[in-house]
């Protein structure tokens, strides 16, 4: 499944109409995107 070993893959099992849920997801992977751009960029 993971074609490049250097990255990571994050599986979540979820229900779309669940949007409790659905929004807890979203708002980890924009947390780890901004944590990773901030770390790239030294800041972090």
């Amino acid at each position: 499944l993971n074609a490049n070993p250097q990255k990571t893959i994050y599986v979540h099992q979820t229900c779309a109409t669940d949007t409790n849920q659905v929004q807890m997801i979203l708002d980890s992977v924009i947390s780890m995107v901004i944590q990773t751009n901030l770390h790239k960029s030294g800041l972090y």
